[in-house]
């Protein structure tokens, strides 16, 4: 079937350019008054925020409160959306891993490496034709179902979806990290849509408090992303190299 090529190769993501300031925010200079409020709240800025664990254990969804104003909160509630199904893909990308490991080695060892699951699998398929097909950070096995035997289908499967979760993972968490990037840049503006609405003097203390514990919120979520990203990245690696096994004979 041929030899790995060099395009199995992870490809160095390029660099990208700042992009513009996020079109919720008007631009408009904050005059002394709004600034000198701003400064009164800014010791409030890191309340709360936690250090980002280096375990993935440790990664939760992350859940912004509702403020009273729809374009502000929608920021926020998007932002968080992207980042939870970010997440929920990664520990999707895991737990096929694991199902992966059960179902191809004997005793349901979890702990076993991905050649011995993918040598296993070989073994499974048999004389099958497996076709393999490649892009960035993705190898899909093509095959017949007629031609495969039935305990070796789900396998071909798991291994398909866990590549096919690596590939959006990392085609998504360059994305999400710098859009809240962007967002965080703009705190200052995001406080100063707050104190510009036309909220009354119950609710607007309320809105400031919400907004800042959600900035608060997103602030810890680019580090997460990273952590995911580089663990997606060193499971796409062992996938990579234990695949190296299909082209043997």
């Amino acid at each position: 079937m041929g030899g790995l090529c060099s395009c199995l190769s992870p490809d160095v993501e390029q660099r990208q350019e700042p992009s513009p300031r996020t079109p919720l925010l008007d631009g408009t200079e904050p005059t002394t008054q709004e600034v000198s409020n701003i400064k009164s709240v800014r010791k409030q800025q890191t309340a709360g925020i936690k250090h980002i664990s280096t375990s993935v254990e440790a990664l939760v969804p992350v859940s912004c409160g509702k403020i009273a104003l729809p374009l502000l909160d929608k920021t926020f509630q998007d932002h968080s959306k992207l980042y939870n199904d970010l997440l929920k893909n990664f520990n999707l990308l895991r737990q096929t891993i694991v199902d992966l490991k059960i179902l191809t080695v004997e005793e349901n060892n979890v702990h076993a490496s991905l050649e011995t699951c993918i040598k296993n699998i070989v073994s499974m398929c048999g004389h099958t034709e497996l076709k393999v097909k490649r892009s960035k950070y993705c190898i899909q096995l093509e095959y017949n179902v007629k031609d495969v035997p039935a305990e070796a289908i789900k396998a071909l499967k798991l291994y398909n979806e866990s590549n096919k979760l690596c590939r959006d993972i990392f085609e998504r968490s360059s994305q999400i990290k710098r859009s809240m990037e962007i967002v965080l840049d703009d705190e200052q503006r995001l406080r100063l849509e707050v104190l510009k609405s036309n909220l009354d003097s119950k609710d607007a203390p309320e809105a400031m408090k919400i907004c800042i514990a959600n900035v608060n919120k997103l602030r810890q979520l680019p580090g997460a992303i990273e952590l995911i990203h580089a663990q997606t990245e060193k499971i796409f690696n062992d996938i990579k190299e234990a695949s190296k096994v299909f082209f043997l004979e």
